[in-house]
C-alpha cells in the first residue's frame, strides 16, 4: 500500500519548518495506529521521497520524534542531507533552504542543523536506500555521498546508487530498473518476523 501525504510548503516570507516534519510524523503515527484497519504490517513502514520529500524521508529515519512516528526503512532520491553545505554549494538550492528555514545559516544555525538528516544519524537508525543523479545541478551528488559516509560510520545498513541524470529523477517513470534493487534491499534488511535487522 502507498500513502502519499501532503505537508506544509514554504513560500516567500512563509517558512514551513518545522511544520512539514510534524505533518509527516503525524502521518506515520496515524498509519501505525490504523495498521490493522489498513491491512498492513506496522513494522514495515517505509518513508520514500524525492528532493525536499527525500529530506523529510531521511529525517523520519534519523529524527522521528517518537517511536510511533519512526519508520522502518528510508528510500530517498536526490535528497538534501546537509543544508549548511547545500546553501554554500548550490545558490538556487540555498535560496530554497533559506525560504524553507526562515533565514541564512548564520541567522538560524539551529534550524539548519535540525533540518539536516546528516546531523542526526546514529546507531540504530533504519536502513536507507539512497539514489542520486551524478549530474544533479540543484542538490549536488555529494549530499548523498556524505550521507552514505555518515551511515557507514554509524553502522547503518544502506546502499547508495548513483545514476546518470539530473535532479528530477521521476522514479519509477524513469529508472524503473531500480525497483528490483530497492525491493531486494528491503528484503535483506527485514528478518522473517517482519522486523528490521539492524546489523549491516
Amino acid at each position: 500500500m502507498v500513502i502519499a501525504p501532503n505537508y506544509a510548503l514554504s513560500g516567500r516570507g512563509r517558512p514551513s519548518w518545522p511544520t512539514n516534519l510534524q505533518d509527516v510524523r503525524s502521518v506515520v503515527s496515524w498509519i501505525r495506529s490504523e495498521a490493522p484497519a489498513l491491512g498492513i504490517d506496522p513494522n514495515r513502514i517505509v518513508a520514500m521521497g524525492e528532493s525536499a520529500g527525500g529530506n523529510l524521508a531521511e529525517l523520519l529515519g534519523t529524527d522521528p520524534g517518537t517511536s510511533a512516528s519512526a519508520v522502518d526503512a528510508v528510500i530517498a532520491f536526490s535528497a538534501p542531507s546537509d543544508l549548511v553545505s547545500l546553501h554554500a554549494r548550490s545558490p538556487l538550492a540555498g535560496l530554497a533552504a533559506a525560504q524553507f528555514l526562515g533565514g541564512l545559516p548564520r541567522q538560524v544555525p539551529s534550524e539548519y542543523a535540525a533540518a539536516s538528516p546528516i546531523d542526526h544519524v546514529a546507531p540504530g537508525d533504519p536502513p536507507m536506500f539512497l539514489v542520486h543523479g551524478r549530474q544533479d545541478p540543484l542538490v549536488p551528488v555529494g549530499q548523498s555521498q556524505a550521507m552514505a559516509s555518515a551511515l557507514t560510520a554509524s553502522g547503518i545498513p544502506h546502499q547508495l546508487v548513483l545514476v546518470n541524470g539530473g535532479h528530477a529523477l521521476d522514479f519509477p517513470v524513469h529508472y524503473g530498473d531500480l525497483t528490483r534493487r530497492l525491493l531486494e534491499f528491503l528484503a535483506t534488511t527485514w528478518n522473517d518476523k517482519g522486523s528490521l535487522s539492524r546489523t549491516p
